[in-house]
């Protein structure tokens, strides 16, 4: 009876920890879903927007999502004439319905995904556009209870 009894409470803490693991990657995954929804539609706005106001308004963006360092290299990166949060892709409102997030490891208080859309590309010409699918690893860390977008490879 008492193997029974301490099977009983190891298969519920179990559960109740995959539960709450489902729950906090579910949260990771709506946040990363939320902030490339909110990044393509700063890049898409029409008409376009001025380099400086742009710049204002994704930083005011990362403030919330990314951590200082990655915010950093981000402005570094964007006054290249470069975006480092699609990993220098592009992402645009059509790509939002193929973003795929993809949980790859999570340890040591570091979470790793994979990112993955599909976008137009260029190779050849200005004038043929082939549709690619992207991908790139996104890492993260909670910081103040709220997943921080950390490094983009």
């Amino acid at each position: 009876m008492k193997k029974f009894k301490l099977t009983l409470i190891i298969t519920f803490m179990i559960a109740t920890s995959d539960a709450q693991n489902y729950k906090q990657d579910k949260q990771i995954t709506d946040r990363i879903r939320n902030f490339y929804n909110i990044h393509c539609k700063l890049w898409a706005t029409k008409p376009l927007t001025s380099p400086d106001k742009l710049y204002i308004k994704l930083d005011s963006l990362q403030k919330q999502y990314c951590t200082a360092l990655l915010r950093k290299k981000a402005k570094s990166w964007f006054l290249d004439g470069h975006d480092l949060l699609t990993n220098d892709w592009g992402i645009d409102p059509e790509s939002l319905n193929t973003l795929r997030i993809r949980k790859v490891m999570s340890k040591d208080g570091i979470y790793t995904y994979t990112i993955s859309y599909i976008v137009k590309t260029y190779p050849v010409s200005p004038y043929d556009a082939k549709m690619e699918r992207i991908t790139f690893q996104l890492g993260g860390i909670i910081v103040d209870k709220k997943f921080m977008i950390n490094s983009i490879k």
